[in-house]
C-alpha cells in the first residue's frame, strides 16, 4: 500500500496519495510509521496549496515524534505558507540549533525574516501614507518611521505617474 502511495505522488497524483496515506493511517500493522505517513500526507496537501491539512499533519506527527525533522521542517514550511511568520522564524530558529550546518535551513530562516521584515516596512509605509493623507504635520523621530514614510512617498509616486 505505502509503495502504491509512493508512486501518486511521484506521479503527481496529490489526491489520490492522500486517499492513499489516509487508508495506510488506518491499518493497524503501519501504526508504528504513523508519524512518517502524516508528514507524507502532509507533503501531498502541501503540494495542493492545502497548508491547515498539511500543518494539521506535521502538528500530530510531532506529537507521536517530537524529534522527527522532516515534520519539523514541513511544519515551517506550512507556518510561512500560512503567513505565520513569527511562527515559522521560531521553528527555523529551533531546527537550525538541532542542524547548524543547514544551508537550507539558513535560507529558509534568511526568507521568513526577509518576509517578516517587509511586512513590516508595508506596515509602517500604510502608517505613513495615512499620516500623509491627514494633512497634519507629525514629527518623525524614528528610522524605521522614515523609512515608512519613504515607502510610502515612492509608492505614491508611482501610482500618480501610472
Amino acid at each position: 500500500m505505502l509503495r502504491m502511495t509512493m508512486y501518486r505522488f511521484q506521479a503527481g497524483d496529490m489526491v489520490g496519495a492522500v486517499e492513499t496515506y489516509t487508508t495506510a493511517l488506518s491499518l493497524p500493522l503501519v501504526s508504528h510509521r504513523h508519524p512518517v505517513i502524516l508528514t507524507n500526507r502532509s507533503a501531498a496537501f502541501a503540494s495542493m496549496g492545502r497548508w491547515k491539512e498539511a500543518l494539521s499533519d506535521c502538528n500530530v506527527a510531532l506529537a507521536l515524534w517530537p524529534l522527527f525533522s522532516r515534520a519539523a521542517t514541513r511544519r515551517a514550511t506550512c507556518l510561512f505558507n500560512l503567513n505565520r511568520l513569527e511562527e515559522a522564524r521560531d521553528q527555523y530558529v529551533l531546527l537550525i540549533e538541532e542542524n547548524p550546518f543547514d544551508d537550507s535551513l539558513q535560507k529558509s530562516l534568511h526568507e521568513v525574516e526577509m518576509s517578516i521584515r517587509k511586512a513590516e516596512m508595508e506596515q509602517l509605509g500604510a502608517r505613513a501614507l495615512e499620516l500623509c493623507q491627514s494633512g497634519k504635520v507629525h514629527t518623525i523621530t524614528k528610522h524605521e518611521e522614515w523609512s515608512g514614510v519613504l515607502v510610502a512617498a515612492w509608492n505614491r509616486l508611482i501610482i500618480v505617474a501610472a
